[in-house]
């Protein structure tokens, strides 16, 4: 992606970090603390089941990623909106998906998986879903290296004979 970016151009992605940390900070926001135990078992089951699959941390490590790809000028917030339980479809979508494996590999019981839709379900229940990452970082005005679709041009611009 960075190296589509034009010099001097930003680049902005969006990640999700709902692993670590992230998940008690995530039950912190609900108001019953059973459900916010309830929540914390299933979200942290569906964490280690989907390892393989994805990584749940990743909006964590995008400043790193920003800085290794030689960005400049980078920032970064978290965000999320605290939402009704009914208006919610990703995380019961997600867990649909993925729910069998939980009761399967253990790591979450059957009642546990249906309890979790239950409270996705109500309309009462006010949540996190997820906290968000933005990061956005600017491509440096110089490049380093004459771009490829400059080089025929050696030679016509002095600023293309020097090495930066």
């Amino acid at each position: 992606m960075v190296s589509a970016v034009r010099p001097g151009g930003w680049l902005m992605v969006e990640d999700n970090d709902v692993g670590g940390v992230m998940l008690p900070a995530t039950a912190h926001h609900m108001e019953q603390p059973e459900r916010a135990a309830l929540f914390e078992r299933v979200a942290g089951a569906v964490v280690v089941a989907g390892r393989d699959m994805v990584d749940f941390n990743y909006g964590a490590q995008l400043v790193r990623a920003f800085t290794d790809a030689g960005l400049v000028n980078i920032a970064a917030e978290v965000h999320s909106p605290i939402v009704a339980g009914e208006a919610d479809k990703w995380i019961p979508g997600n867990l649909a998906g993925i729910a069998g494996r939980l009761v399967d590999t253990g790591l979450a019981t059957a009642s546990d998986v249906e309890s979790c839709f239950a409270m996705y379900a109500d309309p009462s229940f006010y949540h996190v879903p997820m906290f968000l990452v933005t990061a956005w970082g600017q491509q440096p005005a110089w490049s380093r290296q004459i771009p490829r679709s400059a080089r025929h041009m050696k030679g016509t611009n002095p600023r293309l004979n020097s090495t930066f």
